[in-house]
């Protein structure tokens, strides 16, 4: 489990494409997704009675890669969310690599998930036998903006 605070956001989302992990690079099975989106599957799941099947999808992957938690409003909408998050970082205790990605902190994470105690148990389980990489620092994308505004300052106008 990676969950950290990322200094740049489009970087991180490049970094975590399949292709670019040496394990999915060697032909082990990957999954990459956002927290939302997994929750949207899941959640469609209640809806038609498929809930069975649907963390099956996310528990397969020899390598799952959860990005984005805490970021969407969706994650905070009531404890079901914080129930199903739950199912699959259980699923995957233990059996296969999890990457998370978030900029909340664990302290934090029972507010956007929607139940504290439910939160509880399944950081417990996303911090054992882990490890965590915290980056501090700016995000890229504001920077970026800036830094391309200084260059487009700076550039001659384009003759016409």
């Amino acid at each position: 489990m990676i969950p950290h605070k990322p200094p740049s956001h489009a970087y991180i989302k490049s970094c975590l494409t399949p292709s670019k992990f040496p394990g999915c690079q060697k032909n082990f099975r990957c999954r990459y997704t956002t927290a939302t989106a997994m929750l949207q599957e899941l959640l469609s799941g209640l809806a038609d009675q498929s809930l069975e099947a649907k963390p099956k999808r996310f528990l397969a992957p020899e390598m799952l890669l959860i990005d984005e938690v805490g970021f969407d409003r969706l994650e905070q909408h009531d404890a079901k969310n914080a129930n199903l998050f739950h199912k699959v970082i259980d699923g995957c205790y233990c059996k296969g690599s999890t990457i998370v990605t978030t900029n909340i902190d664990f302290e934090a994470l029972g507010d956007y998930l929607g139940d504290p105690v439910i939160t509880a148990a399944t950081v417990d389980r996303m911090v054992h036998h882990s490890i965590i990489i915290n980056i501090e620092g700016p995000s890229w994308p504001p920077a970026a903006r800036v830094a391309t505004a200084k260059r487009q300052a700076v550039a001659p106008p384009l003759k016409t």
